[in-house]
C-alpha cells in the first residue's frame, strides 16, 4: 500500500472512530445526566461508579469508548518512525473530544451556550485528529496548537475565578478528573504540534519507538476509560 493511501486510511479509521465515539459519549453523557439529575460535577465518583456497574451497557459503552482507542492506534503505527508522533497527537485530540461530547447533555441542562462550546470544540479536535494524519503541515499545526490550549486556558479561567458568563457567572468550578484529563490530553498534543514546528520536531518524531508509542495509546485509552467512568 502507497503511503499516500495508507495515510488516507488512517484519517478514515480515525474519523469512523471518532462519530462512533462521539455518538457514543453523547448517549453516555445523556444517560449520566438523567441517572443524576445534575451537572457535570453534581456527583461524586462513588455515585457515577455504581451507575456504571448496575447498567452494563452503559459500562460497555464507556469500555469501548475508551480502550477502542487502543486498538485502533496499534493498526495505525507505522513499522518506520515516521508519523508516530502525529498518530499520538491524533489520539489525544480524540480523547478529548470524546470527554467534551459527554458532557454536552449535563451542560445543555444547565446553560446552552456552554453546550454548544463543547460541542464545537470537540468537533474541531476531531477534525484535527483526521487532519494531522493526513497532512501534518504547518497551517495545520498551528491551529491544533492554538486551540489546544486556549481551551485549557478557559478551563484555569473557570476553576479559578470562574466564567464571565454562565448560570453562576464568576463562580469557579470544582476540578473533576474527566475535565482534568480533557485539559492534559490538550496540552500533550498542543506540546506535540509546536514540537513538530520546531527544528528539533523531527528528531523527537524519530526517537519515538513503535513500542514507546503503543505504551502512550494504552495509557491514553486508559486514562480515557477512568475520565468517562468517573464522570
Amino acid at each position: 500500500m502507497a503511503f499516500g493511501t495508507y495515510t488516507w486510511a488512517k484519517a478514515g479509521l480515525v474519523t469512523v472512530y471518532g462519530l462512533v465515539a462521539a455518538l457514543g459519549a453523547i448517549l453516555y453523557g445523556a444517560h449520566h445526566s438523567d441517572e443524576h439529575g445534575g451537572g457535570l460535577h453534581a456527583h461524586g465518583s462513588g455515585d457515577a461508579a455504581t451507575s456504571v456497574h448496575s447498567h452494563p451497557d452503559v459500562a460497555l459503552l464507556v469500555a469501548a469508548a475508551g480502550l477502542g482507542i487502543v486498538g485502533l492506534t496499534w493498526l495505525l503505527l507505522p513499522d518506520g518512525p515516521r508519523a508516530r508522533l502525529p498518530v499520538q497527537l491524533a489520539l489525544c485530540s480524540a480523547a478529548a473530544a470524546t470527554i467534551h461530547f459527554a458532557v454536552i447533555p449535563p451542560h445543555w441542562d444547565e446553560y446552552v451556550p456552554f453546550a454548544v462550546l463543547f460541542a464545537v470544540s470537540g468537533a474541531f479536535q476531531l477534525l484535527w485528529a483526521a487532519a494531522v494524519l493526513v497532512r501534518p503541515d504547518r497551517v495545520v499545526l498551528l491551529a491544533g496548537a492554538v486551540v489546544n490550549l486556549g481551551v485549557p486556558a478557559a478551563w484555569v479561567l473557570s476553576r479559578t475565578v470562574g466564567m464571565p458568563i454562565g448560570h453562576e457567572p464568576w463562580t469557579p468550578e470544582a476540578v473533576g478528573f474527566a475535565d482534568l484529563a480533557a485539559t492534559l490530553f490538550e496540552l500533550a498534543a498542543a506540546a506535540g504540534a509546536v514540537a513538530l514546528l520546531s527544528s528539533w520536531g523531527r528528531q523527537l518524531e524519530a526517537r519515538t519507538t513503535r513500542v514507546g508509542a503503543q505504551l502512550a495509546a494504552t495509557g491514553i485509552g486508559i486514562t480515557l476509560f477512568a475520565a468517562l467512568a468517573l464522570l
